[in-house]
């Protein structure tokens, strides 16, 4: 990834974290806090993943995560308005499980360190 696809990936992740918090209307973003830990864009700005992570997480997350998919084309007009680059990415939200998985992780450390 290159120094300028990296500066647009963060400036991408500020602008839809806002988008998220001060304009989705959807109640299943009512009881839990989203996150988006991470945008990973193409060179050509053509394609741009997003993750993200919820709180408390349950077997909710899949359900965010398609409401947000269903909710790309109003992503891509706020990030339109807000970032001045020739061309939008299409949009595809992605459940980040490194907070899940690690959680598994230490409960399996602990469960051998009691052994």
């Amino acid at each position: 990834m290159t120094r300028r696809t990296k500066q647009m990936g963060v400036l991408i992740q500020k602008v839809i974290a806002e988008i998220i918090q001060r304009k989705i209307k959807d109640p299943i973003f009512n009881n839990y806090i989203i996150t988006v830990t991470a945008v990973e864009i193409t060179k050509d700005f053509s394609n741009a993943k997003v993750y993200i992570s919820s709180v408390p997480d349950n077997n909710e997350e899949n359900k965010i995560i398609s409401t947000l998919q269903k909710s790309e084309g109003f992503f891509r007009r706020e990030l339109n308005s807000e970032i001045r680059i020739k061309k939008i990415p299409k949009l595809t939200f992605i459940l980040d499980k490194t907070q899940i998985n690690a959680n598994k992780i230490e409960d399996l450390i602990k469960e051998i360190a009691i052994e």
